[in-house]
């Protein structure tokens, strides 16, 4: 359940071990949404083992390093990736809509991998012999798939989670801070708008990945790509829609 990159990867790997696999996913394509973008080494590994890490790299880079500052930019701590540009386990950025292509693309080569869009999974059960989940299509349909295990990939809301602990009785802890990730380049900005910015964040830092420490004015200023596009990520008020951060921004009568 769930076609994001953590299905499709874990799909890739079932597939490649030739395990019949079938992907449910509410939505009627791949995820547009560039999301999480720095992959570390654990991460790294299991990228390698689905065979799909030399086009990772090829199209993404390896950030040059770590760091963390004071708000006025002062240098406290971090760590360097150039001593590591050799290791084959070493950290790759690449934004997730374009690494789950790029898996998305190697699973089209496996007859035995299905990805099935616009199935919306209303309820999921099993017994001794199997696991089971009743879904409704894009086109109001009702079918039922079958199989040895049922595996929760579907983020935050998952069914599956819900099935298992009820509803919103997950185990953990769920953090109430609420992060706004802008994407904003040196060179342009990529918005839903189109709207174009310029601004030289390679003039203030010399570092690709910058975490500014303070208990209110706190964000992360990152490369994510080669083309000159970098991340702020920054606190906001909790509970604002989609919307109102907008607003925040300076953005108005954009619908």
């Amino acid at each position: 359940m769930g076609a994001g990159p953590s299905g499709l990867l874990l799909g890739l790997r079932l597939g490649r071990e030739n395990i019949d696999v079938t992907i449910l996913d509410l939505g009627l394509e791949l995820d547009t949404k560039p999301r999480a973008t720095h992959y570390a080494s654990a991460a790294v590994q299991e990228l390698n083992k689905a065979g799909v890490l030399d086009d990772i790299r090829a199209m993404g880079f390896t950030p040059s390093g770590t760091c963390w500052r004071k708000l006025d930019g002062t240098y406290l701590a971090g760590l360097k990736n150039a001593v590591v540009l050799d290791d084959p386990n070493r950290p790759v950025c690449l934004p997730l809509n374009k690494l789950g292509k790029i898996i998305y693309t190697h699973i089209l080569k496996y007859p035995n991998i299905k990805v099935l869009w616009g199935h919306e999974v209303t309820r999921i059960g099993q017994d001794d012999d199997k696991a089971w989940v009743t879904c409704k299509t894009a086109q109001g349909e009702e079918k039922t798939f079958e199989g040895d295990y049922v595996c929760g990939c579907d983020g935050a809301n998952s069914k599956v989670r819900r099935c298992l602990f009820g509803e919103w009785n997950f185990p953990g802890k769920t953090w109430e801070e609420q992060i706004v990730a802008t994407n904003v380049g040196s060179r342009f900005v990529w918005t839903m708008t189109d709207v174009k910015v310029y601004y030289p964040f390679e003039r203030y830092y010399d570092v690709d990945s910058n975490f500014i420490i303070h208990p209110e004015h706190w964000y992360m200023a990152a490369r994510i790509s080669n083309d000159g596009m970098w991340r702020v990520s920054y606190g906001e008020l909790t509970g604002l829609s989609f919307d109102e951060v907008l607003t925040s921004q300076g953005f108005t009568n954009l619908g």
